[in-house]
């Protein structure tokens, strides 16, 4: 997620609201996906609860995403068991929708 000063949401630290992932400053060398050191947003930009799990209820059809080794491959309609830092990311996104 990158900085834009008219947005207070996008301060360095600060929570992204369309994803729940931490605002992060890095060098503009960890960009290069090849490189030693490259930045690996989903586990680097995770800011919330590793611990615990949360139920969430897929909205979407063929919804993929990682949180550090953790991969969710879901469908609509599928109920999965997931930490609250990727709850709260397939929340946003409008992927899911929180289990009572």
């Amino acid at each position: 997620v990158t900085i834009d000063t008219r947005r207070q949401i996008r301060w360095p630290g600060s929570l992204h609201g369309k994803s729940g992932m931490k605002v992060t400053e890095f060098p503009l060398s960890r960009l290069d996906p090849d490189g030693s050191n490259s930045f690996d947003c989903l586990s680097e930009g995770i800011a919330l609860s590793r611990e615990g799990s949360v139920k969430v209820e897929m909205v979407v059809d063929d919804a993929i995403a990682r949180f550090d080794d953790i991969v969710v491959d879901a469908s609509k309609g599928d109920i999965i068991e997931i930490h609250e830092a990727g709850a709260t990311f397939l929340i946003l996104k409008g992927w899911a929708r929180l289990v009572s």
